[in-house]
């Protein structure tokens, strides 16, 4: 090591080279082990042009099309066209976008089937409450709310998120069956509530013979003690007088 200089021969022997040799040796295997391809990690004064090179080699698209995202049920687009700028502004690589998109996907879903089943489990928790509550009536209010919903153009989705918007199902349904039974009333809508828009006597007649079919219908007709009694009788009495064309329909708000 007598041709370097005296600093480079103390370096070279701090890192345990003894000659030339030694350390070409050394340098060499270096060589081969890093291969031809490598690129310097590009550190805080890197200019852009090394930045780039190095993304390219670690495998960073050169364009949003460079990612390929899932596609097909359960994939939300939005998220597609968020991530692909994204990813790219912020160096991620096609490899790792692909796992971070699939590992996303499955977090979502996981997410959405324990939302599904715990408001299934609170549904049914809703539901066990209300029958404790409306007891025997309970078959009955249901079916009343259920066609007030048809009667307002609701679904029954719609109908219970209605009565769980105040985080009170009981409570809502309560209201709703209140409700029913004000439209069930002369005046409180156009034509009364209770025929759901029933304006011809063809049409009385169909509800008269529904209602004679409905053991609840019937049940609450024929009983005087029924809580919904009076309601249940003033629509039989109003869709008999339309059908046998006493009361039309512009004559139902007067009574």
């Amino acid at each position: 090591m007598h041709q370097l200089s005296d600093n480079r021969r103390t370096a070279l022997a701090t890192h345990g080279f003894t000659s030339v040799d030694q350390f070409a040796d050394r340098f060499l295997q270096m060589e081969a082990e890093a291969g031809r391809d490598r690129i310097l990690l590009p550190g805080e004064n890197a200019t852009p042009e090394q930045r780039a090179a190095f993304n390219k080699a670690i495998g960073v698209p050169g364009e949003v099309a460079g990612y390929k995202f899932p596609t097909g049920d359960g994939v939300d687009p939005r998220m597609t066209e968020w991530a692909g700028p994204a990813f790219l502004k912020h160096g991620v690589t096609a490899q790792a976008a692909a796992g971070l998109t699939t590992d996303w996907m499955k977090f979502m879903s996981d997410v959405v089937a324990k939302e599904q089943n715990d408001a299934a489990t609170a549904a049914k928790e809703d539901d066990t409450k209300l029958r404790a509550e409306w007891k025997g009536g309970y078959e009955r209010n249901v079916a009343t709310v259920r066609r007030l919903g048809e009667y307002l153009g609701w679904s029954e989705k719609t109908v219970g998120a209605v009565a769980r918007a105040e985080g009170d199902y009981s409570k809502g349904m309560q209201g709703l069956l209140k409700l029913a039974d004000l439209l069930a009333e002369d005046g409180a809508h156009p034509g009364g509530g209770s025929t759901f828009t029933i304006t011809t006597a063809q049409e009385a007649e169909q509800e008269l013979g529904r209602m004679k079919g409905d053991p609840s219908m019937v049940e609450a007709l024929t009983n005087a003690n029924h809580p919904q009694h009076k309601t249940v009788q003033q629509k039989w009495d109003r869709l008999q007088e339309m059908k046998v064309g006493i009361r039309g329909p512009q004559q139902q708000g007067a009574r």
